[in-house]
């Protein structure tokens, strides 16, 4: 059976505005044209950084199609995270660092969100959950668990209309 050919709404939610709605084509839309649809919607973030996540993946490949990012249904929710471009000074010497393995939301560093798109993204994150949440301090272990089972949770294993299923990145 053909996946249909039609147009699905969904549900663009940004951490310091209200959600914008969109009508995508999932067989055709890639998240390179959702991003052109946000800065046509919002003509400030022209110059900036955007990032979808859905399903908690960041939606990467602008030549993916949103079908293959299993978006196939209406009144689906996608995270968008805006940020200023960041310049990497190519002229210093990199320093390697002794790291510790990322856990939770931290994991999207190695993705290219910074800082405080992360802090955006979990402090909202947790507000969704009803779980109590501070900017100001480091997340607590077991909250780290909970975003490290979001991340790992699949639109297969997230029961449709769950809270957790509804929080996309």
């Amino acid at each position: 059976m053909d996946p249909p050919n039609e147009q699905l709404l969904v549900h663009i939610r940004f951490t310091d505005a209200q959600d914008l709605s969109l009508y995508v084509f999932p067989l055709y839309d890639t998240p390179s044209s959702v991003k052109a649809m946000i800065q046509n919607e919002f003509p400030s973030t022209r110059s900036k950084n955007i990032r979808l996540i859905f399903n908690g993946q960041v939606l990467t490949s602008n030549t993916t199609i949103l079908w293959d990012y299993g978006i196939r249904s209406s009144n689906l929710y996608m995270h968008c995270a805006i940020s200023d471009f960041v310049k990497h000074d190519t002229t210093k010497p990199m320093r390697s660092k002794v790291t510790c393995v990322a856990r939770g939301f931290d994991r999207l560093v190695a993705t290219g969100f910074n800082q405080e798109e992360i802090r955006s993204i979990r402090s909202q994150f947790h507000q969704l959950q009803g779980r109590p949440f501070s900017e100001d301090q480091d997340p607590s272990d077991q909250l780290l668990q909970y975003e490290e089972q979001w991340m790992n949770q699949t639109g297969e294993s997230v029961p449709e209309g769950s809270k957790w299923g509804y929080f996309m990145l």
